[in-house]
C-alpha cells in the first residue's frame, strides 16, 4: 500500500479539497485591520505572473519557528481539472491556469520522539503504511497538547490572464459564503475580515470542529490577489492558534512575493 504521508500529491488534494468543500456554518469574526499593509492595492505581480513559483517568493522554515520543509512541488497542470466539473469548454481558472508552487513545513514536535510514535500508531490503526514524513492532518493527542500551529502550507498560484485568478477567488468566495459540505466532520466556517486594501481581492477563514475536545486541528485560510496571481496560506494546528499570528506570517509570505517579482531575472 502506498504510504499516504510520504505522497506529496497527497496534500495537494487535501488542500484543493477543503479549498472546495467549506463548512457545515457560517459566522463573522471582528477583526482589528492590521496595523502593517502588505504591498500595494494593485500588487507587486507582473502581468506574467510566473515570478510568484520561483524559489525566492516562498517562505523559508526559520520564518515560521520550529519547522521543517516537507513538500515542494512546483505544479504545471491544473489540479482542479479533478474536482471541477463542466461540460465543453473549462472554466477560465482551468484554461487559463500557468504555473503553482506548493510548499509545506510541519513542526519539528511531530517528526520525533511520542508524538511521532503516536502519530504512527494512528497511521497504522488506518491501514496505511507509514512514511518518512508523519501522517496529515494530525489529529489526538499531538493537537490538544500542543495549542499552537502544526502545519503550514503556502500554495502560489499564477494564471494567464486575471481573468483566471479571478475564477480562483469567486470559487473560494463561494466556499465560504454558501458551504456545499466538508471533508471531515461537522466543521464550523467562520469568516475572517481583511483589510479592504490587502491585494486586488482577499478572504480568509477560519475552519474548526466543534466539540472535539480538541483533538482536531484548527485551520486559519488566505486568499489573496494581485492581479493575475494568488497567493495561498494555510496555518492549522490546536486551539490555540491565533488569527492576528497567520496573519502577520501572510504578510511575510506577500512580502517575499513583493520581492521576487519585482525584477524580470527573479521570473521563471
Amino acid at each position: 500500500m502506498r504510504s499516504m504521508s510520504r505522497d506529496p500529491r497527497i496534500a495537494a488534494v487535501l488542500c484543493v479539497a477543503a479549498l472546495l468543500g467549506g463548512g457545515a456554518a457560517y459566522a463573522r469574526l471582528a477583526l482589528p485591520a492590521p496595523r502593517t499593509l502588505p504591498p500595494s492595492p494593485t500588487g507587486p505581480v507582473p502581468a506574467d505572473s510566473g515570478c510568484v513559483a520561483g524559489d525566492a517568493a516562498l517562505l523559508s522554515p526559520h520564518e515560521i519557528g520550529a519547522f521543517t520543509r516537507f513538500l515542494d512541488t512546483r505544479i504545471t497542470v491544473s489540479p482542479f481539472r479533478a474536482f471541477v466539473r463542466y461540460r465543453g469548454t473549462p472554466p477560465l481558472l482551468i484554461r487559463d491556469y500557468r504555473v503553482s508552487r506548493q510548499d509545506g513545513f510541519l513542526a519539528n514536535l511531530t517528526l520525533h520522539g511520542r508524538y511521532r510514535r503516536l502519530i504512527d500508531d494512528y497511521t497504522r490503526s488506518l491501514h496505511y503504511t507509514v512514511g518518512y514524513w508523519p501522517l496529515v492532518p494530525f489529529v489526538g493527542k499531538v493537537v490538544r497538547e500542543n495549542p499552537g500551529p502544526l502545519e503550514v502550507y503556502q500554495w502560489n498560484w499564477s494564471f494567464k490572464s486575471p481573468a483566471g485568478a479571478i475564477g480562483y477567488m469567486q470559487m473560494a468566495h463561494r466556499a465560504i459564503e454558501h458551504p456545499s459540505g466538508h471533508v471531515v466532520g461537522p466543521d464550523a466556517d467562520v469568516s475572517v475580515p481583511l483589510h479592504p486594501r490587502l491585494g486586488d481581492d482577499a478572504i480568509g477563514s477560519y475552519i474548526y470542529t466543534p466539540h472535539d475536545n480538541g483533538m482536531s486541528e484548527r485551520a486559519i485560510g488566505f486568499d489573496v490577489r494581485f492581479g493575475s496571481a494568488v497567493i495561498n496560506l494555510n496555518y492549522q494546528g490546536g486551539r490555540g492558534i491565533a488569527v492576528t499570528d497567520a496573519m502577520a506570517l501572510l504578510h511575510t509570505a506577500l512580502a517575499h512575493v513583493a520581492r521576487a517579482c519585482a525584477t524580470p531575472s527573479s521570473m521563471r
